[in-house]
């Protein structure tokens, strides 16, 4: 008799990820921190500022590479605002 592999558990990952294919970066940010002031306020929004040019986040098809060398299949990614992407992701246990 042989024992059932368990069901992969879901893993939900969250941080600010660049889409690679834009135009012009600078007025994607430009209109990403203005969407944070309306959203959140203006102490906020440049807090993002900040994240942008301080914190170097990497792009979208860094961290799909990453996931998937750690051993994740990427089940979804959801990038609503631009930047902030979440990602369902599966690892066999």
């Amino acid at each position: 008799m042989t024992t059932p592999k368990p069901k992969p558990k879901p893993n939900w990952f969250n941080d600010v990820v660049f889409p690679a294919m834009v135009d012009d970066y600078a007025a994607q940010f430009d209109r990403w921190v203005a969407s944070m002031t309306g959203k959140v306020g203006a102490e906020f929004a440049a807090e993002v500022e900040a994240h942008i040019g301080d914190e170097y986040s990497t792009f979208d098809w860094v961290m799909a590479g990453m996931l998937e060398r750690a051993g994740f299949s990427i089940d979804q990614a959801d990038s609503g605002d631009g930047f902030g992407t979440t990602y369902l992701c599966t690892r066999s246990v």
